[in-house]
């Protein structure tokens, strides 16, 4: 009976286009998807309601230190030597192989890993935390930053074992758990924030109220991890010398990879700090992390599926592969194109509202740095890619380059150009490495053609602009500075043109495999 039900259940899913295991992985995709967007729109939500209360609490000055005690405080992360990608990458393989004690060696080598890493970052933070006050000339600004580094740095650190059980949920397919933590943390995180900085507590509220988000994020994914996989066993005697030089040889290129996307998007408060002092960077901050929500939304879209580019690699189907590289391709296209577009005709009006008259001219550098976002996260899928069939060495290699050129044409043009010229810094290299450079590698890897993905790329942008482009000229005239006027109106651009992407940018191909992942998992086991 079993075996009937389940040649139906194949006979099924071959007359919608999808085989069952296929199938399977899509329902994950797109569960996750759903999962992470909404995660991603709650969090945009709690921030843009809670960046203007920060900054008028703490002033223009203060709210500029503490975003360069984020920049600084980013670069601590780098520890984690791209150790958890690793993690996702050969977990995911293991357990597509059904091999569980190779994943248990693989978790328990990583857990070793990481607590030696998180003693090392511990100690480095004391270390900050006590020198930086002579570092820096004003003495009160350098206690201040020592401690609020100290404060952070330490939840970080202790924190840091906890990373595997992430990794182990990303390799899985998981998004559902992490994103359910991540909404516990962040509704708690709000609460702190909002009460640390009416009580007046000031920077250290701030960095109180991170610290405690980050252990209780990873303590509950220790507890779940846990109980949900019986099967899991970590201990010393599980690690293996050569998982370790695995994870560390894999690591090493995404943590190579790492310090170019520092490069290009943390050091920039800094170089304006230094050259222009703290106020700027306030007004430089308000369009990044606008730009930071745009991209936290393609990643909750399309930015964790390098697990499936793994599991089709292990499996040996390059034609299934490319077939679903083009297809998340098409729709991390159409969805840059939309919330980019938007965010760019609407960004003007939207920045008075949000945070007031005196920061409209933050629109500048939204404009100046929107359109190479928009490219550089269309293209975001080709990452996804070569991570996750460990061709990401030349990525590596294409980002540091990207992150000196940066660097340096920031600091070439800060001096004449402000933050105007720290954004023609970041904005340059973008489009060339990421629109000109990193398709011909992505297509070279899997032996695709790069006519056939440009010109995805290109037929794609130019459907979505479209429709958006002649919607916008329509309405703009009914366009304010306030929430009334501008919601209705992006609504109804939503509303017009979701059934023309599904009707006429979307192939029938993408529209089936949604479909198909939406509904109700039918397949059944054998006993």
């Amino acid at each position: 009976m079993a075996s009937i039900e389940k040649t139906t259940v194949m006979r099924d899913s071959e007359q919608q286009g999808t085989r069952p295991q296929e199938r399977s992985v899509s329902q994950f995709v797109v569960r996750g998807t759903i999962f992470r967007t909404m995660t991603f729109a709650l969090t945009a939500l709690v921030g843009l309601l809670l960046m203007p209360f920060i900054v008028h609490s703490l002033g223009n000055r203060s709210y500029g230190m503490w975003a360069l005690v984020g920049s600084i405080l980013n670069y601590f992360s780098l520890f984690d030597l791209g150790i958890s990608s690793a993690v996702e990458r050969f977990v995911s393989r293991a357990l597509g192989q059904e091999d569980i004690p190779a994943a248990n060696t693989i978790i328990s080598s990583a857990t070793f890993l990481f607590t030696g890493l998180g003693l090392a970052l511990i100690t480095l933070v004391i270390l900050t935390s006590v020198s930086i006050p002579f570092l820096i000339h004003d003495t009160h600004d350098g206690i201040l930053l020592g401690q609020i580094i100290l404060i952070v740095g330490l939840g970080l650190g202790f924190t840091f074992p906890g990373r595997v059980f992430e990794g182990l949920f990303s390799a899985q397919l998981r998004q559902d758990v992490l994103s359910t933590v991540w909404i516990i943390v962040l509704i708690c995180r709000t609460l702190i924030i909002i009460m640390v900085l009416r009580l007046g507590w000031g920077l250290k509220g701030l960095a109180l109220a991170t610290s405690i988000s980050i252990v209780v994020r990873y303590v509950i994914l220790i507890a779940l991890g846990r109980k949900s996989h019986p099967w899991l066993s970590i201990s010393l005697h599980l690690c293996r010398r050569h998982r370790i030089q695995e994870l560390l040889g894999y690591g090493l290129v995404g943590f190579l990879n790492r310090i170019g996307d520092f490069l290009r998007f943390h050091l920039d408060n800094i170089v304006i700090g230094s050259f222009l002092g703290l106020t700027p960077i306030t007004l430089y901050t308000i369009p990044v992390k606008l730009l930071e929500y745009f991209t936290n939304f393609m990643l909750s879209a399309v930015g964790f599926v390098a697990p499936v580019f793994s599991r089709y690699e292990g499996l040996g189907e390059s034609k299934a592969l490319k077939n679903r590289f083009l297809d998340i391709t098409r729709v991390s296209t159409i969805a840059a194109t939309f919330v980019g577009s938007s965010l760019l005709f609407y960004g003007k009006p939207f920045i008075t509202r949000w945070m007031g008259e005196a920061y409209t001219s933050s629109y500048d550098v939204l404009l100046m740095l929107g359109v190479p976002a928009i490219f550089s996260l269309m293209s975001n899928p080709s990452i996804s890619l070569l991570y996750g069939i460990s061709k990401h060495h030349y990525y590596t290699i294409a980002n540091i380059l990207e992150g000196f050129t940066n660097l340096s044409l920031s600091l070439l043009l800060v001096r004449q150009y402000g933050i105007y010229g720290v954004a023609l810094g970041t904005a340059i290299p973008m489009i060339i490495f990421k629109l000109g450079i990193q398709p011909i590698y992505t297509c070279r890897s899997i032996k695709l053609d790069l006519r056939r993905y440009y010109r995805i790329l290109f037929f794609t942008t130019l459907k979505s602009f479209l429709p958006i482009m002649v919607y916008y000229m329509a309405i703009q005239r009914l366009l304010g500075p306030t929430f009334i006027s501008m919601f209705p109106i992006w609504i109804g651009q939503t509303i017009l043109f979701l059934p023309i992407a599904w009707r006429y940018i979307l192939r029938p191909r993408d529209r089936r495999t949604i479909k198909s992942a939406l509904s109700p998992d039918r397949t059944v086991r054998c006993s």
